[in-house]
Formats: structure tokens, sequence, C-alpha cells
């Protein structure tokens, strides 16, 4: 019978990143490297009381141990156990949120699964693979189903990470942000009415026809020659006729599929929050919209005292919010805050908050 190695390369390099990325996990900055929200999610999870991250340094110091001493067959069936854990775990993971971190650790553990697993057999067979065996004998139904939850959850990762793309023109950083078509005349208005409070708001612009391409690549450019994007768009609209054909004036080819690819990423933002209709706004901060009839008094601050307050002011038309949904525009509301993060402009010119507070 061949004698096996007593030391493995390849499984115990692998531990070893797993101990130190584990326990970096455990007690570093593990949120310097995550660029997903369930890294906060799992970060502190527990199993009895212990760390999720404490049992995968423990699980991956079997397998250095394992590596150290030549079991390979006991590194291989120990990982097959760890890597159908990690197939529940990615399972929750596409259900929930995927952890950026957690699917480097998982990568790892499949990793040491298919080193321990071809030492294993190398050690079976002395060193020699055997060239007659037919194909796909070594094929691993429970790496193949790991493998297809893998590219699921790194599929929702790579699509959390596309983030909508504003205008240059705004501030992207903006309390409000408004998704616009140059084709919906309610956005056009809202354009218009806005112009000058661009420190508040974010300009998101949707592509509704295949003519608001070239309105918006238009846009793109006079804003960035230092025009207003009120003026901007109405010059865009009075340059770019309707036609029946793409325009030759549109951008070349790269520049005129990554905008494409911007415009899509916007209008699937806008469906996936739940609206069919433009122009779609979204708040951070407790939005002035929804506070416009709310009494100018401090709020209560016990849960009694809202609920004294709400019987008192049943009847009281005056003093009951108005609803988002009967604004003229759609509107999705992140409130956080507790000041209003829309606020009247000049009463001689319809702002923002006004104008989205008017009757249709």
């Amino acid at each position: 019978m061949p004698r096996p190695s007593r030391f493995l390369l390849l499984p115990f390099l692998l531990s070893l990143t797993g101990i130190l990325f584990c326990c970096w996990n455990l007690w570093g900055s593990p949120e310097a490297l995550c660029v997903t929200e369930g890294c906060r999610l799992f970060q502190d999870f527990t199993i009895g009381g212990i760390s999720l991250w404490l049992i995968g340094a423990l699980s991956f110091a079997v397998f250095l141990l394992a590596a150290l001493t030549g079991f390979a067959a006991a590194g291989h069936v120990i990982a097959a156990c760890g890597l159908m854990l990690d197939c529940v775990l990615l399972c929750v993971m596409i259900a929930a949120a995927p952890c950026f971190n957690c699917l480097l650790v998982g990568l790892l553990l499949a990793l040491v699964f298919l080193a321990f697993r071809t030492a294993r057999r190398e050690q079976r067979e002395g060193g020699r693979i055997n060239e007659f065996r037919r194909p796909g004998r070594s094929a691993s139904p429970l790496f193949a189903l790991w493998g297809v939850l893998f590219l699921l959850d790194a599929g929702v990762v790579a699509h959390g990470m596309m983030k909508p793309w504003p205008l240059p023109a705004g501030n992207a950083a903006g309390s409000a942000r408004v998704y616009f078509s140059p084709s919906c005349e309610a956005c056009r208005a809202l354009v218009a009415a806005a112009a000058g409070e661009d420190a508040s708001v974010a300009w998101y612009p949707v592509a509704e026809r295949e003519r608001d391409l070239v309105v918006i690549a238009e846009i793109i450019r006079r804003t960035a020659a230092g025009e207003s994007l009120s003026s901007a768009l109405d010059a865009a609209l009075i340059s770019s006729p309707v036609w029946e054909k793409p325009a030759p004036a549109l951008p070349g080819l790269p520049q005129r599929a990554l905008l494409q690819l911007r415009l899509w990423r916007n209008r699937a933002h806008v469906l996936e929050a739940g609206s069919e209709r433009l122009p779609f706004v979204e708040f951070t901060g407790a939005p002035a919209v929804l506070l416009r009839d709310v009494p100018s008094q401090a709020a209560p601050k016990t849960s009694d005292q809202a609920l004294e307050r709400s019987s008192s002011d049943t009847g009281k038309q005056e003093n009951v919010p108005r609803r988002a949904e009967d604004s003229l525009f759609g509107v999705s509301g992140f409130c956080t805050g507790e000041e209003p993060c829309e606020k009247p402009g000049n009463a001689d010119r319809g702002s923002l908050h006004e104008l989205m507070n008017s009757a249709s």
C-alpha cells in the first residue's frame, strides 16, 4: 500500500488563509472589505451563543491539522459536511441578503474541499491518476450544488453594486432624488419648478422612449458646459425632434452603450421600488411632502401621548397629514430624520415641495 504524504501543502495554505480571514472578521475591521448589507446582518450572528466567525476559524483549524498530519480522507469528509452547511447558509442569503465576506469564506471552504478530495484520490492511487477513468466520474454533486447557489448569491451581490446613476447637474448626495423622463410632461414641470434647488436635489434620468436617449445625452453635454438643468432640458427638446429612426447625432457606440446601461439601471430601480409612473421621488430624512399639514408644535414624546393626540384629533381634517398617494407624483419615503428634507422656496416661485403638493 502506498505511503500517504505527511504534509498537504495546498489544503494547509487554504486553511491558514481561512483562519486568518475568520479572525479578521471576528476582531478586525470586516466592514472595510464588505460591499453588501448582508455583512451587517450576519456579522453578529451566533449559534448557541458562539459567533459564526469563531466556528469558521475553528473549522479551518481542524482542516489545518488534517493537512499537517496528511489525513486527506478525514479532511475531505469534514469539509463535505461544512460545504453542506454552507449550502444552507447560501440559501438563507439568497432569501435575505448576501454577505460578501461570508461568500469569501464559503469560497475558501469549497477550495479546501476540492484540495482534500484531490489529495485523498492521489493517496488512494499512489500519486497516479487513472487515465482510463470515465469522463465525469470525478465530478462532485455536492460541489455542483454549492456552485449553483454561490453563483446565485454572487449575482445578487453584483446587482446590488449597480447603483442608480444621477446626472452631473444637481447634488448626488441631495436629500431628494428625482427620477424623471424628458417625455413626461409632469417631469418637465417639476424640473422647471425646482430650478435653482440643485443643492438639495439629485436628478436621475430615465428613458421611456428612444428619443429620450438623445435628449438626455444633449442634457449631459449642455450641463457640463455650465447650463442649468432646466434650460438644458428645454434646449435639448427643441434641438431633438421626434425621429422615426435613431438620430445621426447620437454619441459614439461605446458612450451610447454606457448611457443606455445607466438609464436601464435607473428604470429598473423605479420598477423595483414598486412605481410605474414618473416622476418618482425618493427622500432621505423626514420629507415635507408628508409633513405639510402637520401642526408646528412639537410631537408627543411617548406612545401614550401619541394615542391621546390621535384621539383628540379625530375628525379634524386640518391636522391629518396629506397621504403620499394624494400628491401629484409617485413618492417613496425613507424617513429617518426629524427635519423636513424639502422646505418651501420663494413664495413667488413654486418650489419642489409646493409643486409636489399641488392639485393635479
